[in-house]
């Protein structure tokens, strides 16, 4: 392991003793093989719970048991397609160039996060606004599919469906007519992760301790993960510069190729790492809020994270040492 050199001493969790350290590059090198079976257990315990031990004062809330444990089996899955698109091992050539489609999917984890993070300050009543934005999504698709393919008689049996859809959703909602009428008017749609979900917490929960490391997380993580999945012009160049390699030549020089592969292997290490954070951090939210007994895995995880990742560093002191050490 490289040299680190301490920012700020060394803080006690209860046994667990994390160094702060700034790391060089050769720190920050870490086999994944070293803390992956762990975390992916995690992960699998943590959608098993959700599913088979879901705490009986939420049980009385419409959709939360599913929407809870079916949101983490979807992002386990959307980490099992990123280890798919970044894997070193086995060694190929042709996967390489995958690893620039990862950026969607971890962008889609990182709203699994915001999402997560957004319900738990208000469960039963935050799970009932997320159907509702369900309600508001038929209403949408049903205005469009009217608007343009109205006419078509085949059309006309999907419509009926969205139709018996939103009439049990409205029933089981208890909306009024003039919610069901017009969701978006009455406010029914579910904020995006980002600055809706933001203002959303400040104008209803303004005193939530959540909000310093949501604007963080909105600042900076949503904010790089959006450039990556949008290809703006920052974007493109990052993900793009290696499918052009005579333009990259062009702009980098004759050391191009050795450039490139640089720039690749970092944004590998960024994508990775920005996986591994997240998801260590969606389970420190579950067993922090409902209990299942994950602590002391987690702790070694963060333990180990922070002394490879800025990145986990930063997430673990703006919010999971207090977070974990508090619940």
């Amino acid at each position: 392991m490289g040299r680190r050199a301490c920012e700020a001493g060394v803080n006690y969790v209860n046994t667990l003793v994390i160094e702060w350290c700034k790391m060089d590059d050769e720190a920050q090198d870490l086999d994944a093989r070293v803390f992956k079976d762990r975390l992916e257990t995690l992960l699998i315990k943590s959608a098993n719970m959700l599913e088979r031990a879901w705490p009986e004062r939420y049980k009385t809330v419409p959709n939360a048991h599913a929407i809870f444990f079916t949101r983490m089996r979807i992002t386990i899955n959307s980490y099992n397609a990123i280890l798919a698109l970044t894997a070193d091992i086995p060694k190929d050539l042709y996967r390489k160039p995958l690893l620039f489609a990862a950026a969607p999917l971890v962008r889609s984890v990182f709203e699994d996060l915001a999402t997560l993070i957004f319900l738990l300050v208000d469960l039963p009543n935050l799970s009932i606004s997320y159907t509702a934005g369900g309600y508001a999504e038929l209403w949408f698709e049903r205005r469009a599919s009217e608007k343009y393919y109205g006419d078509i008689p085949k059309w006309q049996i999907y419509i009926a469906e969205l139709d018996e859809k939103m009439d049990e959703l409205a029933t089981q909602l208890k909306l009024t007519p003039a919610q069901a009428k017009d969701p978006f008017k009455e406010k029914l749609v579910w904020p995006t992760p980002g600055r809706k979900m933001l203002n959303v917490l400040k104008a209803r929960y303004g005193r939530s301790q959540v909000i310093p490391f949501m604007e963080f997380l909105n600042r900076w993580m949503y904010r790089t993960l959006s450039t990556d999945s949008h290809l703006n012009f920052i974007g493109m160049q990052k993900r793009g510069m290696h499918f052009t390699k005579q333009f990259a030549k062009h702009v980098l020089g004759d050391k191009y190729e050795k450039i490139l592969e640089a720039r690749r292997l970092d944004y590998h290490k960024n994508m990775t790492w920005s996986t591994y954070t997240l998801l260590l951090s969606i389970v420190s939210e579950i067993e922090a809020h409902f209990h299942y007994d994950m602590k002391n895995d987690i702790y070694y995880l963060w333990k180990i994270f922070v002394n490879h990742s800025e990145m986990a560093q930063d997430f673990y002191k703006l919010r999971y040492r207090d977070l974990l050490a508090s619940s």
